[in-house]
């Protein structure tokens, strides 16, 4: 068994690689253009946008306007807020000049600040971690005590998958909603009806969301297993040299 120890310096490291793939893909607007295309959200902008009752013609914007819209709001998530009201799309009306609009109400613009405030606090803590893990690396006080790295990276990821498939497999939904209700204030509307909300529509929310959480654990798993290789490497090198030393001595 991984020493349990081990495992929390690991899980730290955890908590770092994930925090590192979160402004990486973010970056990237979480590959939003070729979600679009694979989760088929063309089309579904195509159904449901005419069907908003506050907001109309989402559904004749191109591609590239509606990835534009989707980078902006991932801009005002990662740190700027401010300019979640100020996001607007142009209504395309035939013969007659375009008008205008700004894509999101009053309780999405809402909405989107309670995520805004999330990620500050992810960042938060996913810099602390990073911090730690530093200390820990620059000292090496982890790699020199435990060498069973891979072992409690493997033994964390097996915990997390069982959890995973565990709630796949009984009340997803009803996780999901309960999530939403411990993390956001009270009060705070987090459930949009796609008739209601043109960023639901643009997302084909929870697909997206689906997509996205695949992609953040696909690369922090690549990130947590290649740290944890590098720690059992230098691991190695340590003992090899402490040994080298030993027999010098003698």
């Amino acid at each position: 068994m991984p020493n349990k120890n081990n495992i929390v310096f690991h899980f730290i490291v955890l908590i770092t690689c994930f925090w590192i793939s979160w402004v990486f893909l973010g970056f990237f607007n979480y590959s939003y253009s070729l979600w679009y295309e694979l989760l088929d959200i063309s089309p579904f902008i195509q159904e449901m946008a005419p069907l908003n009752k506050y907001r109309p013609g989402l559904h004749l914007l191109s591609k590239d306007e509606h990835v534009q819209l989707f980078a902006e709001i991932n801009t005002a998530i990662q740190g700027q807020p401010e300019i979640l009201s100020k996001i607007e799309y142009a209504y395309k009306r035939e013969n007659k000049p375009d008008v205008y609009i700004p894509l999101l109400r009053g309780p999405e613009v809402q909405h989107l600040e309670d995520v805004a405030n999330l990620v500050r606090k992810l960042n938060i803590v996913g810099m602390l971690s990073l911090i730690i893990m530093a200390v820990c690396s620059v000292t090496l006080k982890s790699v020199k005590k435990y060498k069973d790295h891979m072992k409690s990276t493997l033994a964390i990821w097996v915990i997390l998958a069982s959890v995973s498939i565990v709630t796949a497999i009984t009340e997803p939904v009803e996780l999901f909603y309960w999530l939403h209700t411990q993390v956001f204030p009270e009060g705070h509307q987090w459930f949009f009806y796609y008739q209601e909300s043109l960023m639901t529509t643009l997302m084909k929310a929870p697909d997206l969301f689906g997509a996205i959480a695949v992609e953040l654990l696909l690369v922090t798993a690549v990130l947590h297993i290649s740290a944890a290789y590098f720690y059992n490497q230098a691991a190695l090198r340590l003992s090899t040299k402490i040994s080298s030393n030993e027999i010098s001595a003698e």
